[in-house]
């Protein structure tokens, strides 16, 4: 499925948005917002409902916030804000590749899907 913006959906077998859904939710910060903010890949371990206790892959934002480190998660309808110290514990966040705006932006115009991406920009 090709989004707005041309890109395909995601490239996971998982049935979950995440790629797509913190594409858009770093596409959608202000200008300003987005020096302090990246956009996360990684492996996490599933805290709830059919994904408890499952590894899979998974997408998020980080933001600096008024000098706190925060995670912003809007996968499959959810809103999460807080703490990424406790995101990564709670979730046994590892493997995390990070991308600023413009890093995101090339791998979405060079990949054509939300994510992941084979290599690191």
């Amino acid at each position: 499925m090709t989004s707005a913006y041309g890109v395909v959906r995601n490239a996971t077998d998982g049935e979950g948005d995440c790629y797509e859904a913190a594409a858009h939710l770093f596409l959608s910060l202000p200008a300003e917002a987005r020096a302090n903010a990246r956009l996360c890949h990684g492996k996490a371990i599933g805290t709830g409902g059919d994904a408890l206790g499952l590894r899979f892959g998974h997408a998020w934002v980080e933001q600096v916030i008024f000098g706190a480190h925060l995670v912003r998660d809007s996968a499959n309808g959810h809103d999460y804000l807080g703490p990424a110290e406790r995101y990564y514990a709670v979730g046994q966040v590892h493997d995390v590749q990070t991308y600023t705006y413009g890093e995101m932006l090339r791998m979405l115009a060079k990949h054509q899907h939300y994510g992941p991406w084979p290599e690191q920009p």
